[in-house]
């Protein structure tokens, strides 16, 4: 499903300059997620250039959050620590209240704003577009690589440029093996923001991306009839990877954290029905402690061919070997095609 390519040039020295960001009420799932999002150029591009009304509250926030980074950098701060602005300190405390817990998950954070962004600015369509769509949800037969297939698309929530770089669709395929030993094949379209892999197997632990990835997309036998496979339709431009480092341990009767190391490379291809998509890694989340509710979490950010670990306040820049040791929870890459 994934192999590694030999990665090309990626320009990401249109990120703005890096500056270490004040961590408020246990806010570091928010602050790693701001580094990533920032070190993205077309996010960068898109920031820039966005004017947000008044009912684009959280565009408005990340937009507020830039232009302190842009400040600092035009009169020359290098040292200087970002307090973040009250409109991001607001939609980061009703996101926190509304996910009944005092410290997010960072990849929560991140699916939760990227979706808000996408609706504040996702395109406006017509009724009878919109009608359209609704027509198309419902099932239909397909062929080609599928042969007989009966396919069925999730209802879109339109698009819009937050979707159009962060948003792919996945295809899941489910056989049904009647009495008479026929097949018949029922597929959904759905859309993703984040791949969420498994890193531990009935059989054994996996020990690299590329395992996770091969298993998660792997056909799953559900019963002595029915068995399901996933297969990416379309690949986003920006390939958000969460590992499944948390887990329901039944002898514990607790949700426990797997501290394995995960091999991951600066290159990664991945298969799609519609050709392979090659990735080059860009940044890199990591959680600290043992407890997903609980813990730290710091990110790794590339500029140009150099790496920098961002820890809230403080930002170091660091040997670019050493950047594949850490224990990787979310992996971004970014689209070279």
């Amino acid at each position: 499903m994934s192999q590694s390519v030999k990665p090309k040039s990626l320009n990401l020295k249109k990120a703005y300059p890096l500056f270490g960001i004040k961590n408020f009420r246990s806010t570091c799932f928010a602050n790693s997620v701001f580094q990533v999002l920032c070190s993205l150029p077309p996010f960068v591009e898109y920031l820039k250039k966005v004017n947000p009304t008044d009912d684009m509250k959280y565009t408005k926030a990340i937009k507020d959050m830039f232009n302190l980074f842009l400040q600092c950098n035009k009169v020359g701060i290098q040292k200087e620590i970002i307090h973040p602005p009250q409109s991001m300190k607001e939609i980061i405390m009703k996101l926190q209240t509304e996910s009944g817990q005092h410290q997010m998950d960072a990849t929560e954070f991140y699916t939760t704003l990227i979706n808000c962004l996408h609706t504040e600015c996702k395109n406006k369509i017509s009724e009878g577009e919109e009608a359209q769509q609704d027509d198309d949800e419902g099932w239909e037969e397909v062929g080609k690589k599928f042969k007989k297939v009966q396919l069925r698309s999730e209802k879109t929530d339109g698009t819009s440029v937050i979707s159009d770089y962060f948003r792919g669709s996945m295809r899941s395929l489910t056989i049904t093996i009647d009495e008479m030993k026929k097949k018949h094949n029922q597929a959904v379209l759905q859309e993703f923001y984040v791949l969420s892999l498994p890193i531990q197997s009935k059989q054994n632990c996996v020990s690299s991306v590329s395992q996770a990835i091969n298993l998660a997309f792997s056909k799953r036998k559900i019963d002595n009839t029915h068995f399901q496979q996933l297969f990416i339709e379309e690949a986003p431009k920006v390939l958000v990877l969460q590992l499944n480092r948390f887990i329901y341990d039944r002898v514990k009767l607790d949700v426990v954290k797997l501290v394995d190391h995960i091999n991951y490379t600066e290159s990664l291809q991945l298969k799609t029905n519609k050709g392979n998509v090659n990735y080059r890694l860009i940044s890199i989340i990591e959680h600290r402690g043992n407890q997903i509710r609980r813990g730290h979490y710091v990110s790794y950010v590339r500029r140009g061919e150099k790496w920098y670990f961002c820890n809230d306040e403080n930002i170091q820049l660091i040997d670019q070997k050493d950047i594949y040791d850490k224990m990787a929870y979310v992996l971004i890459y970014s689209s070279l095609n």
